[in-house]
């Protein structure tokens, strides 16, 4: 019975894998599909501060949401950024100083998701999850949301996941300064794999407990 349900998993997972094969990062109409084609569990996920969308550091960070995606059967798109922020060396951003500015962004967000599966949550990576962060402050985003390395103040009744790692030292210690809960994990300003995937098991476990 044991070795039975054991190939039966297996079989599932090679499924996944199988389903992933030939998936385009490629960045086509503002955003790049990572992870299980057809799946239910359609997250968007907005990047860091970076000189471009395939800057090395971003393209390692959809690499990994693509492996995540592969295994748990979800679906991740990944949005080009319109905007270049001035005082960050020009560099591709979300604005979200500006209360005005963060919303504007916001639409164009839905503008650029036109089209697509209804959104089941959603993933910010430090610029990206400061931005998160402070939109869910002024409307309800109506899903999950994932912040990585963002330490912004959280006032929404939004339900928001937050992860840092205990070397990105201002992160860290503004979160504890803040005082509000949050997700340690290894090194510093950069995306765990394996702390990003057991929290995003932990919601679609509880989704799923639910019925929603």
């Amino acid at each position: 019975m044991v070795k039975a349900r054991n190939k039966t998993t297996l079989a599932i997972i090679a499924a996944l894998w199988i389903f992933c094969i030939n998936y385009a990062a490629r960045a086509e109409n503002h955003f790049a599909e990572l992870g299980s084609r057809g799946a239910k569990e359609n997250w968007v996920y907005l990047g860091g501060l970076a000189a471009s969308f395939d800057a090395p550091e971003e393209k390692e960070n959809r690499r990994i949401l693509h492996d995540i995606g592969c295994e748990l059967g979800m679906r991740f798109i990944a949005l080009v950024p319109r905007h270049s922020c001035e005082h960050f060396d020009n560099k591709i951003c979300w604005p979200h100083k500006d209360p005005d500015q963060a919303l504007a962004t916001y639409q164009t967000i839905l503008a650029d998701l036109q089209g697509l599966p209804p959104i089941t949550g959603w993933i910010g990576f430090s610029n990206g999850g400061y931005f998160l962060q402070e939109i869910s402050k002024q409307t309800s985003l109506a899903a999950p949301i994932v912040t990585i390395a963002a330490a912004g103040t959280l006032e929404a009744d939004s339900e928001i996941y937050v992860i840092i790692g205990r070397d990105d030292q201002y992160a860290f210690a503004r979160a504890k300064e803040l005082g509000y809960k949050f997700i340690e994990s290894e090194g510093g300003h950069s995306i765990d794999p394996e702390v990003l995937k057991k929290t995003l098991r932990l919601i679609l476990t509880r989704r799923r407990r639910s019925g929603s």
